[in-house]
């Protein structure tokens, strides 16, 4: 079977959309499959695996590296049409959703929509756009796709509810993300030592880790204040260590210092 994904991100950007797209293409190539992304171009950046499509992009804000593609291209009808796919599927409902619905009508092939994130908690980064306005948007936007497609698929539960409350009607699945179990397996006494020397961490500490990208709507915030709490009640020996970088680590650590635990709060960088 042959597969088109377009997507609005992907390699070499660090994120869970482009985790979950890069792992579901390796695992349908695994199976015999061939595979196509179809995403915007990253400056400077070389894509060193084969059957990527780049479109040409802008950078929408500066608050965040997201480079946004540009659904125009003379070339991509000759791809498409040579690579001649079995099903699109698409992982975002803005941009290239246009180019990815028009191709599945033209070649009538199903056409499968993946919302892999609650849209509204991005809604802040769209200045100077009211947060309101930009969900009204995001919601028509989304129903307005729904319809055009054969099957919506999502993560979570708690996500499926918010798309039949847009009043969507079309089938939805379920489709929790894939873990590579090894990368959690793997047992390394001496690079485990390393790390807790470097962050001053002790044996017998208590170590909360939180791995991802450093931003509001990822809630670090409650960990926080969760650890504050706990720090309240007992002469504990718990510390929170946070992998990664984003717009929100000056917020998250004006917070640790607010709430007194910013000798418990370590930001490991990336």
């Amino acid at each position: 079977m042959r597969i088109a994904f377009f997507t609005n991100c992907y390699k070499p950007l660090v994120n869970g959309v482009v985790t979950s797209i890069s792992s579901l293409k390796e695992a349908y190539e695994r199976k015999g499959h061939e595979v196509y992304v179809f995403a915007p171009r990253v400056e400077d950046y070389v894509d060193q695996e084969k059957n990527v499509f780049r479109y040409r992009s802008v950078n929408l804000t500066s608050k965040v590296k997201y480079p946004l593609p540009i659904p125009l291209s003379f070339r991509v009808k000759k791809v498409i049409t040579e690579f001649n796919p079995d099903i699109v599927h698409i992982h975002h409902p803005f941009l290239l959703s246009s180019v990815a619905i028009m191709y599945g009508k033209r070649l009538g092939i199903p056409k499968i929509l993946t919302l892999h994130t609650q849209y509204e908690q991005y809604a802040h980064y769209v200045s100077p756009i009211p947060e309101r306005v930009t969900h009204e948007v995001i919601k028509m936007i989304i129903s307005n796709l729904a319809y055009k497609t054969d099957c919506i698929t999502t993560p979570s539960i708690s996500m499926k509810k918010i798309i039949e409350n847009y009043g969507i009607k079309n089938r939805i699945e379920v489709i929790p993300n894939a873990i590579y179990l090894i990368s959690f397996k793997e047992d390394d006494e001496l690079k485990r030592t390393e790390i807790k020397k470097k962050h001053n961490l002790k044996e017998d500490d208590k170590i909360i880790l939180f791995v991802g990208r450093i931003a509001s709507e990822k809630s670090i915030d409650k960990i926080i204040k969760a650890l504050a709490i706990i720090k309240k009640r007992s002469i504990g020996k718990e510390k929170l260590l946070i992998v990664g970088s984003g717009p929100a680590i000056d917020e998250l650590k004006q917070l640790a210092r607010t709430l007194k635990v910013e000798e418990d709060v370590i930001f490991a960088g990336t």
